[in-house]
């Protein structure tokens, strides 16, 4: 073996292995945005992928790599993900400029072209490979050093409102990459009615390259803030479920000291029914004493007690406007489905329902009826009742009929975003008499 090919066969070795590194910052730098398949055939899928798509070389004026570069990334995270759609492309809409930016920075400049046109300097060339690849992996590991501490835990947090702002905001970075490399700013002398093009300008194209980068990164820093107001959302839900809970207790007090301060009555009533030998008085009075304890209690539901106090005062409001209300509820092995979550669906699911009960002036046609469990690592959840109001939509979006439709119509939204959130599927239906939400989710 000449000296030749023991020098690119060496300089390949030590290429891949420094591209393997490379590929592992990218993966878990996409880690924080979307979700992978657990599998350990998937994470070598994706560190083979990422090793390719990072030492891509694109060239000035080439489409045919930069877009298989673009549907091999494409295919890879499809592969990969267990995310939707959305979230993917949006990742790669974030990544993409970043990932082919610095490969075509590496790839074309004066001095590696000069020594990939001559034979003479194959040694140089191999030292100039690995010296631009360990600085890559080194920038890779710049990016996702200092962007980790942003992006732990992220991803429960992304809603489509926020993708869809990640689209909409790295759409010209990702177009103006695609054009300034397939086609670079040219360098024109106007002479009479037509043009001489002397040559491409690569560094009007490298002006371009640069600012796309530093704007995705810019992207990803700016999410803190709107990640910060999905946290204030959801800590005001968690504090009004909280506050029902609170309040539950509060009243379930009020009632205990009522019952102890009138017990020895209900038992002198109880004895006077039965000196008289009044027995269906006494189970008559009895049973409802037994029902005004049974509504202290409450029911159990669930073992989470938080939920348990939503579900009970949903059902008892119910009851008390006249409701036909059935609850089917077993949802106590519910791993992989925050608390929270759970109680965001049902309260939201449940006053929409009321809301809709109560318009119905016809007692005798109102009904709700709960169907929620979680079995065989799915957790489906059904909610149906009758109504008379008219559902009306806006672009997409569920339209509330109170005064005041600004400040409301978000309950749908708000299940929709954590359906999202763990990759389920949500159904609306309805008709003028009936509205039906079903919804599941994986467990695992």
């Amino acid at each position: 073996m000449d000296t030749y090919s023991i020098i690119s066969n060496a300089t390949i070795y030590i290429t891949v292995l420094i591209s393997i590194f490379i590929a592992f910052f990218l993966y878990k730098l996409t880690s924080y945005f979307i979700d992978f398949r657990k599998h350990w055939i998937f994470k070598i899928i994706l560190i083979l992928g990422y090793s390719i798509i990072t030492q891509m070389i694109i060239w000035l004026s080439d489409p045919v790599n930069i877009l298989f570069t673009l549907l091999g990334y494409f295919i890879l995270l499809i592969v990969c993900s267990k995310s939707r759609l959305i979230p993917i492309i949006s990742v790669i809409m974030i990544l993409y400029p970043i990932i082919v930016g610095i490969n075509f920075l590496f790839i074309n400049n004066p001095l590696y072209r000069e020594l990939v046109s001559s034979i003479e300097y194959t040694a140089i060339l191999s030292i100039v490979k690995i010296v631009s690849t360990i600085i890559k992996a080194f920038l890779w590991f710049l990016i996702h050093f200092f962007l980790k501490n942003r992006l732990v835990n992220i991803k429960q947090y992304l809603t489509n409102r926020i993708w869809i702002f990640i689209d909409v905001v790295c759409m010209s970075s990702f177009l103006s990459i695609l054009i300034a490399i397939i086609l670079p700013p040219t360098n024109l002398i106007p002479m009479g009615k037509d043009n001489i093009i002397l040559g491409n300008l690569p560094y009007g194209t490298y002006l371009i390259i640069l600012s796309a980068i530093i704007a995705n990164i810019g992207v990803i820093l700016l999410l803190n803030p709107l990640i910060e107001n999905v946290k204030m959302k959801l800590e005001n839900q968690s504090n009004h479920i909280k506050e029902e809970y609170y309040d539950l207790l509060e009243n379930q007090q009020v009632q205990i000291r009522k019952i102890r301060h009138d017990i020895n009555n209900h038992f002198q009533m109880i004895e006077s029914y039965l000196e008289v030998e009044d027995i269906d008085g006494a189970k008559d009075y009895f049973t409802q004493l037994k029902l005004g304890f049974g509504t202290l209690s409450g029911k159990q539901f669930c073992k989470n007690p938080a939920l348990n106090s939503i579900l009970n005062l949903r059902h008892a409001k119910l009851e008390e406007n006249g409701v036909d209300v059935h609850f089917n509820i077993d949802i106590d092995n519910h791993f992989g489905i925050e608390p929270m979550d759970l109680c965001t669906i049902f309260s939201n699911s449940l006053d929409n329902a009321i809301e809709a009960s109560l318009k119905i002036p016809d007692l005798s046609n109102r009904k709700v009826i709960l169907k929620a469990r979680c079995e065989n690592e799915y957790f489906s959840y059904l909610l149906t009742n009758n109504k008379v109001n008219t559902i009306t939509k806006k672009h997409g979006l569920f339209i509330s009929d109170k005064d005041n439709s600004k400040s409301h119509g978000y309950g749908v939204e708000n299940i929709k975003e954590i359906v999202d959130k763990y990759s389920g599927e949500l159904n609306i239906s309805y008709t003028d008499t009936d509205f039906s939400l079903f919804l599941y989710i994986r467990l695992c």
